[in-house]
């Protein structure tokens, strides 16, 4: 059992497909890939593969390895904001939270779906190093997406002068994930819909204590 895990991801579930569901899911399920959204997927990951040695692909490979920190600050660098040091705690303090919740949703749900990563089933190089280390880990929701979109939708709420740039960014960065081979088109959409619900969640947290402090008030 534990080699099969190594080598195909999961076993006994065909590609890109799932055994079961929980109810307590905050996603649809990913697209069977029979359907016409899964062959989409195929269709999107097997076209992308012609990107190999581009200048997207460097950038796809960057946008990979890129650490935390260094993701908010390509966020910064591209909304083209300068942070003033009360800025910059009140950024991180919000963005901790987010991802605290961001880490558990993605964990309940990847581990809900268990849906195996393109290049395991269709080859194809992917811009990570190491990639066997993927293989028995989940595709479904992309956890870059919801990193991105958080960090975009916090910086957005904090300076939405500039939410446009910003929500590029977190697509253009989702996208490299297609790109290098670590995800379906499916699982970005899937990443970016729970970094909303998240967002909003945060949001009505944050409505919530205000009420509270009112009413104490």
């Amino acid at each position: 059992m534990a080699a099969c895990i190594t080598l195909s991801g999961y076993c006994g579930v065909q590609s890109g497909e799932t055994t079961f569901h929980k109810l307590h899911s905050l996603l649809p399920p990913p697209p069977v890939m029979t359907s016409e959204l899964g062959k989409r997927d195929v269709f999107i990951y097997q076209n992308t593969r012609h990107l190999i040695g581009t200048a997207r692909w460097k950038q796809a490979i960057h946008d990979a390895r890129v650490g935390y920190d260094g993701t908010i600050e390509d966020f910064l660098q591209a909304g083209h904001i300068s942070l003033t040091p009360v800025d910059h705690i009140k950024l991180i303090h919000r963005l901790k939270i987010v991802q605290q919740m961001a880490r558990h949703h993605m964990t309940v749900e990847k581990n809900i779906w268990k849906r195996r990563r393109p290049f395991v089933d269709y080859g194809g190089r992917s811009c990570v190093v190491g990639r066997r280390r993927f293989f028995p880990s989940w595709s479904y929701p992309s956890g870059h997406t919801v990193r991105a979109y958080s960090i975009a939708l916090t910086l957005s709420d904090m300076f939405p002068a500039h939410r446009t740039e910003l929500l590029q960014k977190a697509h253009d960065f989702s996208e490299s994930r297609i790109i290098c081979g670590m995800h379906w088109q499916s699982d970005v959409e899937a990443g970016t819909q729970l970094a909303y619900l998240i967002f909003e969640a945060q949001e009505e947290m944050k409505r919530e204590f205000l009420r509270s402090n009112k009413y104490i008030q």
